[in-house]
C-alpha cells in the first residue's frame, strides 16, 4: 500500500497531510499523532513535545538507526509499512 493509499483509508478520520513547513512545533502541538520520516528534526520535534510516532520512511541509515534508537526508548513506534500503518490506527481509534 502507498502513502496515498494509507491517506484514503484514513480520510474519515482527522487525519491531514502536511507537506514542508515551518509551522512544525505548532502542528505537532495539534496532534494526537504524528506518522512522519525519521529526519533528526521531526525525531528531535516530536520527543520535546511528547507526541507519538509512527515512523513511516528511513532514507538513509543514519535515521535507520536513530528511529531504532527512538523507538527503544519508546518515542516511536516504527512501521515502514501502510498496510500495518491502517490497521495499527484503526485499532488505536476503535
Amino acid at each position: 500500500m502507498s502513502f496515498c493509499k494509507l491517506v484514503s483509508c484514513l480520510k474519515n478520520t482527522n487525519f491531514k497531510v502536511i507537506g514542508f513547513t515551518d509551522k512544525l512545533p505548532t502542528l505537532i502541538s495539534a496532534s494526537d499523532i504524528v506518522i512522519g520520516k525519521a529526519g533528526s528534526n521531526t525525531l528531535m520535534e516530536v520527543a520535546h513535545l511528547n507526541r507519538p510516532l509512527i515512523v513511516y520512511k528511513e532514507s538513509s541509515a543514519l535515521e535507520v538507526n536513530a528511529s531504532k534508537y527512538c523507538e527503544s526508548v519508546n518515542t516511536c513506534i516504527r512501521i515502514p509499512n501502510a498496510n500495518k500503518i491502517v490497521k495499527f490506527i484503526k485499532k488505536a481509534i476503535d
